[in-house]
């Protein structure tokens, strides 16, 4: 896996990079290249059969990007997430509770 990544961050560097004999891709493209390793990484999970989600061996690399990128931590959107966990989290609970008193009728 180690190889996989670095492979995979190899093939990120855009064509001037390489020209200016870069190793490593621009910072300020910190999310696409760890698009491209995350990608590279779970290719070489699945050619070892050391993958864990099946389903993604179904996908082409725009799909698996796409579901990568849907996964990836943003700082930015981070309080959003959490604020819709919470109130998908209490709206189970008040179902539950409202399932549970109902039963209780009976």
């Amino acid at each position: 896996m180690i190889y996989a990544s670095a492979e995979a961050l190899s093939t990120s560097l855009l064509p001037e990079e390489v020209e200016n004999n870069w190793l490593y891709p621009d910072i300020r493209r910190i999310r696409d290249v760890s698009v491209v390793v995350t990608r590279g990484v779970i290719r070489q999970a699945q050619k070892d059969g050391v993958d864990r989600e099946l389903a993604l061996r179904n996908i082409d690399d725009e799909q698996l990007e796409e579901y990568i990128r849907e996964r990836m931590y943003d700082p930015f959107n981070e309080s959003a997430k959490v604020d819709e966990e919470i109130r998908e989290l209490v709206g189970s609970e008040r179902h539950f509770v409202t399932c549970m008193e109902e039963g209780f009728k009976r």
